[in-house]
């Protein structure tokens, strides 16, 4: 088999350059999801890459192949290293935050001390109740899925009040309490602007972890809200957690030498290896949501340590940290490391905790994105970038199978950071695969009153059926949960971010619908290769059964079926913890007129989509 380079990509051997899915090579991590899914003792080892494309003769590794039904019998069990076994949950329970008057006291007059602009002349202190309902909401239902401020040392009394403010709103949030929520946002951010303006032009030694912390939850907070003006600040807000991170860089430096032995420098670092990663995952969920996003954050080489396992940051004290540390022994790769080897498609020589694996492909994830905005209106796909990049994901998938939580994801006790990661993952598909497709989809859904009668061309035929295969399959598994039940559950179980993979699987899928059921046409004789296409007619007969089951018509071919994702996934738009749910549920249905007014015969247009 030749390798991949941008002299071949054109020509017919290019269906040989992408091997066909196989279908029984590989699994499918979301059927991880399944409460029926069945764990066999499978041994599993990274897959181990050629520098050149494999023969015909060798082929390729079946690990760096996608997609599975193998999965839906088995699954391989966790790496059998003994430091490394669990009993099942990631979490022993939340502890809920005990707060006194005294403490409500000292954090008021913090909020009025750090005011030094009067901004929040109007702004009403919220009550002892409030404060305690909040943050622990904050602690229960989002700290699970993005674990950046240290729960066992957290005090309200002593915590700078653009933090607290800034979990008051995410635990509002989650509470419905919407505005009082959207109050104690806006106080955070004027204090964080406030901060800026009096501090930021002073360089000093001082880290400043909550003022990164605080920013990350406010860009949190505004970019999953239905506001535009607060997603404009959330881009804006960007800049500053840029700055204070490559200052912290050198700060980072006296704590690091005594970080092995004293647990509040420890947990200095740690964090700060957290809010790095989290900036990256939140820039890239802001560059899947908005088709105009604009930040595009720098990385900086740094030697950072890699997230650790959940234990040791969950550890209660200095004692239980030590005894932790033991059990869980801490990578000797850094997070920089990490992640450039993983983008230059090399297997990662060590076990990773379940945060590090979400920095990791939240990390590679916003590197396909940012490679995507940065391509400078170049159509045509960049296969050599696509093939390294496919070999970074499978390695990925690897560790993911590896870790010993994989086996307790389809229980309702199971490790949140692992699901989160599956959303990342998909996504990650869905933009190498067709995201220029996806940015023109995006774009139309956002803009429905173009009133557009020609869908965006297809870019790569196999290409786009990779990841419509993905998307058929991700949708499959949520059928197979049931829309009933996910609507009950799914807002507090999943993170914010599975939204966006959501509404892009939905779009994907929409879209292959509506042009399969156009009349064929044929571009320098390239077409989907006959075992592929019935692969995928297979797949999609079993998820128009599902969907059909629970509900929704898509009996019938045309504008039923080509609709059939957007009224699935819309159902689960509402209700929401994240208000940018009604955003992404009305361009949903944007989308979905469109489809309708192109694939119904009367409204059929004259010019055939063109696939090349």
């Amino acid at each position: 088999m030749q390798p991949v380079t941008q002299d071949n990509w054109c020509g017919n051997d290019l269906i040989d350059i992408f091997p066909d899915v196989s279908m029984t090579d590989f699994m499918f991590l979301e059927d991880t999801l399944l409460p029926d899914f069945n764990y066999l003792p499978v041994e599993v080892s990274p897959p181990q890459f050629l520098e050149e494309a494999p023969s015909e003769s060798s082929q390729m590794a079946s690990s760096s192949v996608i997609l599975s039904t193998k999965s839906r019998h088995m699954t391989p069990s966790p790496v059998a290293v003994d430091i490394i076994q669990e009993a099942g949950n990631s979490q022993d329970g939340h502890r809920g935050i005990r707060i006194t008057q005294e403490d409500v006291d000292s954090f008021h007059q913090a909020v009025k001390k750090s005011d030094q602009f009067k901004l929040l002349t109007d702004f009403q202190l919220p009550s002892r109740s409030r404060i305690s309902r909040f943050l622990n909401a904050y602690f229960e239902y989002f700290d699970p899925h993005a674990p950046i401020v240290h729960h066992p040392t957290f005090r309200i009394h002593s915590s700078p009040p653009a933090l607290t403010l800034a979990m008051i709103a995410i635990g509002g949030i989650h509470l419905s309490e919407h505005k009082v929520a959207k109050d104690a946002h806006k106080a955070a951010c004027d204090l964080i602007a406030q901060f800026e303006i009096v501090h930021l032009r002073e360089l000093s030694d001082d880290l400043n972890l909550w003022a990164i912390q605080a920013t990350l939850l406010c860009i949190q907070f505004g970019a999953f809200t239905h506001e535009s003006s607060h997603h404009s600040r959330s881009q804006r807000q960007f800049s500053l957690v840029m700055a204070l991170l490559r200052n912290g860089l050198h700060c980072c430096e006296k704590y690091r030498a005594t970080a092995d032995t004293n647990w509040a420098n420890w947990i200095v670092l740690e964090t700060f290896s957290r809010l790095a990663s989290w900036m990256c995952i939140l820039n890239g969920v802001i560059l899947a949501f908005d088709p105009y996003a604009i930040c595009v954050p720098t990385h900086q080489e740094c030697d950072l340590p890699l997230p650790c396992y959940d234990k040791i940051w969950r550890a209660k004290s200095s004692s239980e940290w030590s005894h932790q540390r033991a059990l869980y022994p801490s990578s000797q790769i850094g997070l920089w490391t990490a992640a450039r080897t993983l983008f230059t498609s090399q297997a990662l020589p060590t076990s990773v905790g379940s945060f590090a694996l979400l920095a990791l492909i939240g990390s590679t994830f916003a590197y396909i994105c940012s490679n995507e905005r940065l391509s400078l209106g170049i159509k045509e796909p960049d296969l050599n970038f696509i093939a390294r990049m496919e070999k970074s994901l499978s390695i990925w998938e690897a560790l993911w199978r590896q870790h010993p939580h994989a086996e307790h994801v389809p229980t309702k006790r199971g490790d949140s950071l692992m699901v989160d990661c599956l959303a990342f993952l998909g996504s990650s598909y869905y933009h190498l695969y067709v995201g220029k497709e996806l940015l023109a989809l995006k774009m139309m859904a956002t803009h429905s009153e173009a009133k557009a009668t020609v869908l965006p061309t297809v870019l790569h035929l196999e290409l786009a059926s990779k990841a419509v295969r993905y998307a058929a399959s991700s949708l499959l598994v949520r059928a197979k949960l049931g829309i009933a039940h996910l609507r009950r559950t799914a807002a507090l179980e999943y993170g914010g971010h599975a939204l966006v993979t959501a509404y892009e699987g939905a779009l994907i899928l929409s879209w292959w619908l509506a042009i399969t059921s156009q009349p064929a046409q044929q571009v320098h004789g390239l077409t989907i290769r006959q075992e592929s296409n019935h692969l995928l007619k297979d797949l999609l007969k079993e998820v128009f059964g599902e969907v059909e089951d629970q509900g929704i018509p898509c009996r019938s071919e045309g504008s039923e079926r080509a609709v059939m994702p957007i009224s699935f996934y819309s159902m689960l738009m509402q209700p929401w913890v994240w208000t940018y749910s009604s955003i992404l549920d009305q361009r949903l249905r944007s989308f979905g007129e469109i489809i309708r007014q192109i694939t119904q015969p009367a409204g059929r247009p004259t010019q055939q989509i063109e696939i090349s």
